[in-house]
């Protein structure tokens, strides 16, 4: 009996070790990306990535996933940081809701991608979509949900200029 239990509290240490080592590796992902060293965080998704059905916390996940796609974004490569965005939206979706705040802002950061890409029909949806969520979220009046906003109506004084210019 002493030794069924040994077994299962090594496994228990084991599992929170691992949970604590991810945890980490994601804080230090999230340092080298708030100071700009894409390089670094770069290598620190590259390491994360394949071990990311390790992290249980289905938030932090999602978080991992919109930092992920933010770095990538953030070096203009906008396919990749799109995928990343795609698959917090998926995860965020399935494990949190469509109306909870990781997903509206993992739907908001994928149609940014889009306008990157001159994907105006795809992205004006997804911005819209994220709306309700986020002035929830931040505020009707806060400076963040006026960003939104914004960044909405930049994406149609783009498509006048699109219909405006001669071929």
């Amino acid at each position: 009996m002493k030794k069924h239990l040994l077994l299962i509290f090594l496994i228990t240490i084991s599992f929170v070790s691992v949970s604590q080592n991810i945890r980490k590796q994601i804080e230090e992902l999230d340092t080298a990306y708030y100071h700009d060293d894409y390089v670094d965080a770069k290598k620190r998704i590259a390491k994360i990535y394949p071990e990311m059905d390790k992290i249980k916390d289905d938030t932090l996940l999602v978080e991992f996933l919109n930092t992920c796609g933010s770095v990538y974004y953030s070096t203009s490569d906008f396919t990749e940081a799109a995928n990343y965005f795609l698959l917090a939206a998926e995860k965020a979706k399935v494990s949190l809701g469509e109306n909870e705040y990781h997903y509206a802002l993992a739907i908001f950061n994928l149609a940014g991608c889009y306008k990157e890409e001159g994907r105006y029909a795809e992205s004006e949806p997804l911005y819209i979509k994220s709306l309700p969520v986020l002035a929830e979220a931040f505020g009707q009046s806060s400076v963040q949900y006026t960003r939104c906003f914004y960044t909405l109506s930049s994406l149609d004084s783009r498509r006048q200029d699109l219909l405006l210019k001669p071929p």
